[in-house]
């Protein structure tokens, strides 16, 4: 018997589009990571049900673990789109899980700078991130009150590879 290192590490990943009327998509921020939350951690140990909502807001706040809510929350829905894992198989290796998250037309209207997943309708979030545009920095969004909202959530794990 091997045994390995136990430490796993955790790392998730955004990407947020707009879909028009005439279903056409735009993509409004592209894959950019997030803060893992204290709380969401706490949450992953105990429970299978911390990436079931999503929720978007308008704060500018940076991301500190000990967060447990959005700053300023303007929507969430737990209506998801598409779901599916898989795993790299090269170095770095990890498995990964993936939720898009849709807001019916309208719902999540106007500016958005901040985006969460948790386990429920507010607050009790697993992560937090500011939106970030191309090259890293924070940026604000706007989705038309005529478009739908998908939110893609990626949680990465990446497991220990030292043998003991």
């Amino acid at each position: 018997m091997i045994t390995m290192q136990h430490e796993t590490q955790c790392a998730g990943w955004f990407k947020i589009e707009a879909i028009r009327p005439d279903g056409t998509r735009r993509v409004l921020a592209d894959w950019f990571p997030n803060l893992i939350l204290n709380g969401g951690l706490d949450r992953m140990g105990a429970n299978v049900d911390y990436l079931n909502w999503c929720q978007v807001g308008s704060g500018s706040t940076a991301p500190v673990a000990t967060q447990t809510a959005l700053v300023n929350r303007i929507a969430g829905t737990n209506t998801v789109n598409a779901s599916s894992t898989g795993a790299q198989a090269s170095a770095p290796y990890y498995g990964w899980t993936r939720r898009t998250s849709r807001f019916a037309r309208g719902v999540a209207a106007g500016n958005l700078s901040e985006v969460g997943v948790g386990w429920a309708t507010s607050g009790s979030l697993f992560s937090r991130a500011l939106i970030l545009d191309g090259g890293g920095s924070p940026t604000t969004i706007t989705v038309l009150s005529d478009e739908v909202l998908d939110v893609t959530y990626e949680l990465r794990r990446y497991p220990g590879t030292v043998d003991l």
